[in-house]
Order: structure tokens, then C-alpha cells, then sequence
């Protein structure tokens, strides 16, 4: 039997793949926050170090992405265990709009994070 039909396998790779679409909005939220408010109080010299040095945070913001990806792939395989047969246009119908909706969500996010740590 495949992992993928195992019920703990799917929960820890479900709650994986919701926690990494998570991180990549909340990281570039985070740092977009950080900055305004630390350009509103610093000097622009310590401003311009304390900025390049968030660098981290891309790091973090691109394993998400790297884990959404992995984590999806494998959700592909067993998508269809637990639904109807006749609800599942339904159901892709909804995890398209779900997806498109998340895909320009993390697109935006990835160019916000990347422009907010630009000196």
C-alpha cells in the first residue's frame, strides 16, 4: 500500500502544504511591516544595513514555495480518495478557483518581499 493511502501520510502532508501557503504571505507581510516602520524611525544609513540584512526572509519565502509545490504534487495522487464520484467537477471546479485565487496571492507576495528588502 502507498503512503498516499495512509491516512497520518496524507494528514502531515495536508497540514504541510496549508502551512507553507501560509508562510510565504505571512513573511512577506512581516518584512513589508517591518520595513515601513523601521524607515519611519531610523536613520537611512542603518536603514539601508538593517534592510540588506533581511535576506533571510526570501530564504524562508522560497522553501514555502519549494514545500507548496512538493507538498501539492504529492496531493495530486490521492485527491479523488474520499469523494463521490459525481461530486468531483464540483470539487475541481472549486480547487481551481482556490488555486488561481493562491497562485496571485503568492505572486504577489514573492514581489512584495523581494521589493521590500531592495535598500
Amino acid at each position: 500500500m502507498p503512503f498516499t493511502h495512509r491516512a497520518w501520510f496524507r494528514a502531515i502532508n495536508d497540514s504541510l502544504h496549508v502551512l507553507a501557503a501560509g508562510v510565504v504571505p505571512g513573511a512577506a507581510l512581516a518584512v513589508t511591516m517591518a520595513r515601513s516602520s523601521a524607515k519611519a524611525t531610523l536613520d537611512p544609513v542603518v536603514f539601508t544595513g538593517l534592510v540588506q540584512s533581511w535576506t533571510w526572509v526570501l530564504m524562508i519565502l522560497m522553501v514555502g514555495i519549494v514545500v507548496l509545490v512538493i507538498t501539492g504534487a504529492i496531493r495530486i495522487g490521492y485527491r479523488t480518495l474520499n469523494v463521490v464520484p459525481e461530486a468531483l467537477p464540483a470539487k475541481g471546479r472549486a480547487a481551481l478557483a482556490k488555486h488561481l485565487f493562491f497562485v496571485a496571492l503568492l505572486i504577489y507576495s514573492a514581489v512584495l518581499a523581494f521589493t521590500a528588502v531592495q535598500p
